[in-house]
């Protein structure tokens, strides 16, 4: 008796569903990420990292095996790619045991820093450039994370329905973590929270034991839920205000986001943030100019959209949760407020003159900072409380260029794809781009949201965003080259 044989799965088709899986496992992986307090704890960037190596072995077995091309994003974003290797390498040549007399040369406070174990009995043989070489190797782990993450968003984010995905899932998941965020907050729960005390009757901090982290992410997520709505709005001219009205309000699907927008609007005043808020406004102020300035034909639904976020958004809802508050404690800050968030950041800049080639090595700061607190400092710091600083002092001139130079060219290429793309989601997306790294980078000069694992793979996905809206082909484009494909 012979078994009743069906029809072959088509290999295209199951090795699309794979490419499916990868992408959900990465964009899970940073939807989740904020969950373990940032994932800032090595167990948990690790698990992150074990997610994202999968992923990556999955992707490149079906490259090998002619599974998957690879997406023009991917090919046109070499030069980011290439400022990444100099910024990896450089990490990792500074854990590579060298020669004193080469140490000497290269970075002469990093061997006088390790010479001073022979007063333990401890006489070194070989040095390394890093003065703490496991931290280093950490950030150099954390690094490869970033990179593969990038690597795969460019590689299997290659359709519109793809970008759209991604971008709605990360938008309701921020949403989820806002809401339990308010509700401890208002329900005034402190709470001990894998290890770690958490305030949250202060302020909203969600699963972060920081609420400006909590607001960095916000900053963030906020961008890709405007850019969301303005992906909604017809590229044809509003020739009465009655329209713009209609081409801002009149599309059913975006009422949900209309409403994920209030409750992280909210958030994020919960916060009481001031860096994380005002960052924010000054990119939002910005992104509303460009977007007007560059889509005159949709000028007025434009405005209409900006401003209703504006007015409804941030000061009736935020007005109601929290930004009279928030408001307050701007009023409030002394100049010793100020003088103490910038004295970690002073401290990076006398390391920066003693280590200004290799730096003292990534994820240094905290074995640094001691050598050179003055008694003036009252606290200890383990970060500089300035991404810029405290990145040029670990990493020296060679890394923070590389890293610099690489978010840079990103940025320049969400801003090409504002004047290059004629689609309105493309130049939506690049705008939402624009507008997330902008705020976090103005947040970063007070703070150090790119120390945070969870809201660094978060900058990854929007530079992914820009490099995607650069280069994705046209819908007719790329059903042409589908079907070269198959013949």
């Amino acid at each position: 008796m012979n078994a009743a044989v069906g029809p072959a799965p088509h290999p295209g088709g199951a090795r699309a569903m794979i490419e499916k899986a990868v992408l959900a496992l990465v964009v899970g992986t940073i939807a989740i990420a904020p969950v373990p307090l940032g994932s800032n704890r090595a167990w948990a960037w690790a698990a992150l990292s074990a997610c994202t190596a999968a992923a990556l072995a999955t992707w490149l077995l079906l490259w090998a095996t002619g599974g998957v091309a690879v997406s023009r994003p991917l090919r046109k974003s070499w030069p980011v790619f290439a400022l990444l290797a100099v910024w990896i390498a450089n990490l990792a040549v500074s854990i590579v045991p060298l020669p004193v007399d080469w140490v000497r040369m290269a970075s002469p406070h990093s061997a006088a820093l390790q010479a001073q174990l022979a007063v333990v009995g401890i006489i070194p043989q070989r040095m390394t450039l890093s003065i703490e070489p496991y931290a280093t190797r950490a950030l150099l782990l954390k690094s490869s994370m970033y990179v593969a993450i990038f690597f795969l968003l460019l590689a299997v984010v290659n359709t519109r329905a793809r970008l759209l995905t991604a971008v709605r899932v990360l938008v309701f998941a921020a949403v989820a973590h806002s809401l339990y965020a308010i509700a401890v907050h208002l329900l005034r729960i402190d709470q001990e929270y894998l290890g770690t005390r958490i305030v949250h009757r202060i302020a909203a901090t969600g699963f972060y034991p920081n609420q400006n982290h909590f607001a960095g992410m916000l900053e963030m997520v906020l961008a890709l839920a405007i850019g969301l709505l303005m992906a909604g709005i017809a590229r044809h001219p509003a020739l009465t205000w009655k329209e713009a009205f209609a081409q801002a309000w009149g599309r059913g699907a975006s009422l949900p986001v209309r409403i994920a927008l209030c409750v992280l609007v909210v958030a994020l005043c919960a916060t009481h943030s001031r860096a994380g808020n005002v960052a924010f406004a000054v990119s939002l102020l910005s992104i509303a100019i460009l977007s007007v300035w560059r889509s005159p034909g949709s000028a007025r639904a434009l405005f209409v959209l900006f401003a209703s976020i504006v007015l409804i958004d941030v000061v009736l809802v935020g007005g109601f949760f929290g930004a009279e508050k928030l408001a307050e404690r701007i009023q409030s800050t002394s100049l010793q407020d100020v003088e103490d968030r910038h004295a970690a950041a002073r401290t990076a800049l006398q390391i920066i003159r003693d280590f200004p080639i290799f730096g003292s090595g990534g994820g240094t700061f905290y074995v640094a900072f001691p050598a050179y607190r003055t008694p003036s400092i009252r606290n200890f710091y383990e970060y500089a409380h300035n991404d810029y600083a405290q990145t040029f002092a670990e990493c020296g001139v060679i890394g923070f260029c590389s890293i610099g130079l690489a978010i840079l060219v990103t940025l320049a290429a969400a801003w090409r794809a504002q004047w290059r793309r004629a689609e309105g989601l493309m130049i939506a997306m690049s705008s939402a781009s624009l507008l997330g790294c902008g705020a976090l980078l103005v947040h970063s000069w007070a703070d150090f949201n790119l120390q945070i694992p969870a809201n660094a793979i978060l900058f990854v996905f929007l530079g992914s965003v820009a490099w995607v809206s650069l280069h994705l082909p046209d819908p007719d484009e790329a059903s042409s080259a589908a079907t070269l494909n198959d013949t």
